[in-house]
């Protein structure tokens, strides 16, 4: 019997203790992971159940931190899907529209704003990149934007931007929860 893919995978929510800010955090896996980590091609429909498994929330910023695979391949970590990172250049896949442009025409115009910062899958993320990504996410969160940031694995970069958010001086502490989307049932936090 083969099972349905459940998207997104590690959808988490971080919470603040105090309400430091009006919007809210989540992470998770890039679309498609459901599929396990070795899947060479992502269809469009399981991208759309990604989305339609997102928080209703809208618009929802969408901190895309995807970028490349590690050296010696270093493909693009959109090379799964139809469309292309919107940090890519068209000439390498001048068939492809951007991530942004596939949400646009699947989604409505302003359902959807995707940020780019890509980094390199299983690599740390810089110092001062990580500063900028952060920066811009705590910028989103303070204007009551609500924010997700995705990764390959849902916890390995987004963890990151997460741990360094709250470790922030200038932003009280966050306590993270997860909600185990099947059950709906509270679970411990990754």
């Amino acid at each position: 019997m083969l099972h349905k893919p459940f998207e997104p995978l590690r959808l988490i929510e971080y919470r603040s203790r105090k309400a430091p800010f009006g919007g809210r955090l989540f992470t998770c896996t890039r679309p498609g992971r459901s599929l396990g980590a070795k899947v060479s091609q992502i269809d469009d429909a399981i991208v759309k159940a990604w989305v339609n498994g997102l928080p209703q929330l809208r618009p929802l910023y969408i901190v895309s931190l995807p970028g490349s695979k590690p050296q010696p391949s270093g493909i693009s970590e959109y090379s799964f899907y139809s469309f292309r990172g919107g940090h890519e250049p068209a000439d390498q896949r001048p068939t492809s529209i951007t991530f942004q442009k596939w949400l646009d025409l699947h989604f409505g115009k302003g359902s959807f704003i995707v940020v780019d910062f890509p980094t390199v899958d299983t690599e740390a993320i810089d110092v001062s990149y990580l500063f900028t990504i952060c920066a811009a996410v705590r910028s989103l969160l303070e204007a009551s934007a609500n924010v997700l940031v995705v990764d390959s694995g849902g916890v390995g970069r987004s963890g990151k931007v997460y741990a360094s958010l709250s470790a922030s001086p200038c932003l009280r502490p966050m306590a993270a929860r997860l909600t185990d989307r099947r059950s709906g049932l509270p679970s411990a936090a990754p």
